[in-house]
């Protein structure tokens, strides 16, 4: 069985402009390990809404459950 699924393109501003803004700036590495893996799972389902929950996203993340609440909270926040 293969490592990977499949490669999926990620633009550059996200690694050169967005990893820097929110794990340097804002200081919240875990929105970025929650930006990707949304990321990543929006791509697989073709840009479909992906549905997921607190817990869903602490497992495959690795974060704990507070620290992706936190990290909802902080960008329902600026929105």
């Amino acid at each position: 069985m293969p490592r990977f699924r499949e490669t999926i393109p990620v633009d550059d501003y996200v690694f050169d402009v967005l990893m820097r803004d929110i794990v340097g700036h804002d200081r919240q590495p875990a929105a970025y390990l929650v930006y990707l893996h949304l990321y990543g799972q929006a791509a697989r389902e073709k840009w479909k809404p992906v549905a997921g929950s607190l817990r869903m996203l602490a497992e495959a993340t690795g974060l704990s459950k507070s620290a992706v609440q936190t990290r909802s909270n902080s960008c329902a926040a600026a929105n």
